[in-house]
This record gives C-alpha cells, sequence and structure tokens, in this order.
C-alpha cells in the first residue's frame, strides 16, 4: 500500500489553531509572544487567583482546543493497518487508551500549575525541573506552529483545489491554488496587527467537524458511496470503498501510523496551564471534572468519524478523508468550504505564533521593551513574515503529502508533549514532595498510590520516547518508499 494511504488527515494540525483561536491564549492567537505566554507573565497575579471561567463553559473552550480537523485522519488510521471491519476493534481500544493517558497528563500540568503557584508550562517546568531547560517548552511549540503552518499550505492547496473542480474551475491546479491564496489572503491577514476577528474561525471549525460526523454518519446509512450507490460511479478507483482485498500483512510498525495520529489529535496540552488559571472557583476536583468531560465529548467524537469513515470507505480511506467523498456531492462540497475556511483564517493565528517564536529563539527584545531594540520585532515583521512564508509555501509546493508532515511532527513533538514531560514534572515533583517530608533526605517511603503514579509516569515518559523514534522512523521509511 502506498505511504499517502497510510498517513494522517489533511487538516490533523488544524486543531492547534482551532484551539488557539477559540481560547484567547495570548501567544499563538495574538501579538503576544511564545514565551511570554507558555511562560505566563511575570506581572499577571499568581495562578491561585480566581478566573471567571466557570465549568461549562471551561468544557466548551477545551473542547474546541482539542477538537480539530485532525479527526478526519482516523479512518486512515485504521486503513493503515487492516482493511477488514474488525480493524476497528484495536483502533478503538487504541483511541481510548490514549484518550485517557492524554486526559490524565493534561491534568496533571494543571495540578503542576496548582503546586508550584505558576500560570504557565514553562514556569511549571522551571519549578518541576529546573530553570536552566525551561526553554525547551517555548522551543517545541515554536517547531510545533511551523509544521503546523506548513500542514495547513498543503491542507489548502488539496482542500480549494477540490472546491473549485466542485464549482467546475477543474483546470485551477494545485500550485495556484497554494500561490494565489497565500499571496492574496493569507499573507495580507497574516500582517493584520490585530487578529481578534478571526479568533470566531474556532467556532467554525467546531461547528465543522459536528457537521462532518453528521453527513458522514448519514453517507454511511444511505449506501451512496456503495457499490452501485447514487456517487460510487464518481470515484476513481483509489478512493472506491475496499473490504477484505488486501492478500499480505501489514508490518507490526504500521500501527505507529494510527499512534502518531491519536496523539496528534489529543494534543492539546500547552493550553493546561490557561484552562488552570481561568477556572473559576478553582480547585483540583473541578479542574480534574473539566478534563474528563471534554476528552470524555472528544473522543466520542472521534469515535463517530472513525467508524463511519472507515466502515464507508475501509482500506481506501484516505489521509484527508474528504477526499473519498465525490466532488458531486453537495453536503461534502459544503464539509470541505467549512474545513478549508476554518484553516485559512486560522493560519494567521498559529503564523503570528511562529513569527514571535522565531523572535523568540533569536532573543529579539518583544515590542516595547524597555531595552534597547526593543521595536525591532516591528520593524523585522515584514521580513520575517514574507521569508517563512516563502520557505513553507515552497515546501507545500514540494511535499503533496501532508501525511508526511503531520505524522512526523505529531510523532516528535505531541508525543514529547502528550507524553514525557508532563511524566518528568510528575516525578521530580513526587520525589521533591519526599525530599520536603524528609527534611533535606529522600523518603524511602512511598504509599500504593504514590508509587504507583511514579511508576505509571515512567513508564508513560518512555512511551513518548518509544512513540517519538518509531514513528518518526516509520514515517520517514515511508515517506522514503513513497
Amino acid at each position: 500500500m502506498k505511504f499517502g494511504h497510510l498517513l494522517i488527515c489533511s487538516a490533523a494540525l488544524a486543531g492547534s489553531a482551532f484551539a488557539i483561536s477559540g481560547s484567547g491564549l495570548g501567544a499563538p492567537g495574538s501579538t503576544r509572544s511564545v514565551l511570554s505566554v507558555v511562560a505566563g507573565a511575570s506581572q499577571d497575579s499568581s495562578s491561585s487567583s480566581d478566573g471567571n471561567s466557570d465549568v461549562p463553559t471551561s468544557v466548551f473552550n477545551l473542547a474546541k482546543t482539542i477538537l480539530g480537523a485532525g479527526v478526519l485522519s482516523l479512518p486512515s488510521g485504521v486503513a493503515a493497518f487492516s482493511d477488514q471491519v474488525s480493524g476497528l476493534a484495536p483502533a478503538s481500544a487504541l483511541l481510548l487508551a490514549m484518550g485517557i493517558i492524554s486526559a490524565y497528563s493534561f491534568a496533571s500540568i494543571g495540578r503542576a500549575c496548582r503546586l508550584h503557584d505558576t500560570r504557565g508550562f514553562s514556569d511549571a517546568w522551571a519549578k518541576s525541573v529546573g530553570p536552566s531547560t525551561a526553554g525547551i517548552i517555548s522551543s517545541v511549540i515554536t517547531f510545533k506552529t511551523f509544521f503546523a503552518c506548513l500542514a495547513y499550505s498543503i491542507i489548502i492547496g488539496d482542500s480549494f483545489t477540490s472546491l473549485f473542480k466542485s464549482f467546475g474551475f477543474s483546470g485551477v491546479s494545485r500550485s495556484q491554488v497554494i500561490l494565489g491564496l497565500t499571496s492574496l489572503v493569507i499573507f495580507p491577514l497574516c500582517m493584520l496587527k490585530n487578529m481578534d476577528a478571526l479568533k470566531t474561525t474556532s467556532i467554525l471549525g467546531l461547528g465543522g467537524i459536528a457537521y462532518c460526523a453528521l453527513f458522514m454518519t448519514v453517507r454511511l446509512f444511505d449506501g451512496s458511496y456503495r457499490a452501485g450507490g447514487k456517487y460510487f460511479a464518481d470515484l476513481a478507483a483509489a478512493v472506491r470503498p475496499s473490504f477484505g482485498a488486501r492478500t499480505s500483512a501489514p508490518q507490526p510498525h504500521v500501527i505507529f501510523v494510527l499512534i502518531s495520529m491519536i496523539s496528534t489529535a489529543y494534543v492539546a496540552h500547552y493550553n493546561a496551564p490557561k484552562f488552570w488559571v481561568e477556572l473559576k472557583n478553582k480547585t483540583e476536583a473541578r479542574y480534574k471534572t473539566v478534563v474528563a468531560s471534554a476528552f470524555g465529548f472528544a473522543f466520542a467524537m472521534y469515535m463517530t468519524v472513525m467508524w463511519t469513515g472507515f466502515l464507508t470507505f475501509g482500506g481506501h480511506s484516505t489521509g484527508f478523508v474528504l477526499n473519498n467523498y465525490s466532488s458531486k456531492d453537495k453536503f461534502a462540497t459544503f464539509a470541505r468550504l467549512c474545513i478549508g475556511l476554518a484553516i485559512l483564517f486560522g493560519y494567521p493565528l498559529t503564523f503570528s505564533a511562529l513569527r514571535e517564536g522565531a523572535f523568540d529563539l533569536l532573543r529579539i527584545p518583544p515590542a516595547g521593551a524597555s531595552v534597547d531594540g526593543g521595536n525591532r520585532r516591528a520593524k523585522l515583521a515584514t521580513p520575517a513574515t514574507v521569508i517563512l512564508m516563502a520557505l513553507i509555501t515552497a515546501l507545500a509546493l514540494v511535499l503533496k503529502n501532508v501525511g508526511i508532515v503531520v505524522s512526523f511532527s505529531g510523532a516528535l513533538i505531541g508525543a514529547m508533549l502528550i507524553y514525557t514531560v508532563p511524566a518528568i514534572m510528575n516525578i521530580s515533583d513526587l520525589r521533591a514532595a519526599k525530599k520536603c517530608v524528609g527534611k533535606g533526605k529522600p523518603s524511602s517511603t512511598y504509599t500504593k498510590q504514590e508509587l504507583l503514579e511514579l511508576v505509571a509516569n515512567y513508564g508513560m515518559a518512555l512511551m513518548g520516547c518509544v512513540i517519538a523514534v518509531i514513528g518518526v522512523a516509520t514515517t520517514l521509511i515511508g515517506a522514503s518508499a513513497h
């Protein structure tokens, strides 16, 4: 099977844009830098001060943060290792297990903020592990935004090329779409000084995902894409439903394609401190309620799309499952339009984070800084935008399979943010608590619960490393064979 049929959907990283734009978190959605938001603004009140977001509002906002168009990749994750309906059983078990682990690690970041009275991810890491490595967190998120923008450009090319075809403009090429929309729409939006108006795209993204789940369910049960169905003849052979047609079993490591997809789908952990800080009448129990409810809702949506998409197209489910549907299907066209617009207008929010993160890494002072050169960012904004966007666009024109980009970044960065980083923080905090009890000397006794949690976090850290190594290797091997 070709690698393109194995990998992540075209919008797997779009969840980042929806999350950033919807949550109101400054860094990736406005002119504040990644570093300032991830670390937490020192001039703000401590994390123990009460927020103004009640539990239902927090659940809704966190659900928006978790859910993105990455859900549309999951049918192809099942197709990566099976074209049998029975493949849904292990896929569902993985989705549930990794969802539970992701929810636990998300909640543990909020707990670290409570323990250390911090407001940001980087500050919590500094207090838990040590300040010398705190810059890793902001660096990781900056690189995440680069891969996100690259994925967006590829997605925009694929989605809007299909839309043009649906409206009768079949002569418009993918390259023309990418170059045209980048220069005429995306670049001007990325140069806006105030992007608050774009934050409403998170509602469009969430609504688009809900609509996709509904229409995919309808199409599964009305049989439009089965042999002899209304749209079956419109489909190319490579995207028609296929079940039980494979003659050889896939290699065992291919399962890590799905694992990388699920890691990407659940990643929202850079926003965990924000949800703790903004929670009204905050207690750890209320915070866990928010996390469990939002991740539970995300799991239900993921299951719906994974099952309906795979049961419709089987082993031929594509990385962006909307590409399986006919361009003559008006329901599918509307779904592409919703997702395409959400990504198009979410792009500048994520690009802003990339640009500010790059300035942070280059140690260019933020606008308004008291040190000399505090206005350098404003002066360098245009050339930085041109250089970064030119690089991203050039790569998008060459890399036509967004799955390669998303699988690589999902395995490496997603695994780090979800599993490895929170686990290291938890281990450090558990050990520090024992040292405190022992007045500077490690205590030799742990309660059963503490010991279980310590062992589980060692396992979670190892899990993140394994996913990163094998996931990245699988991506690179598959890409070279494609």
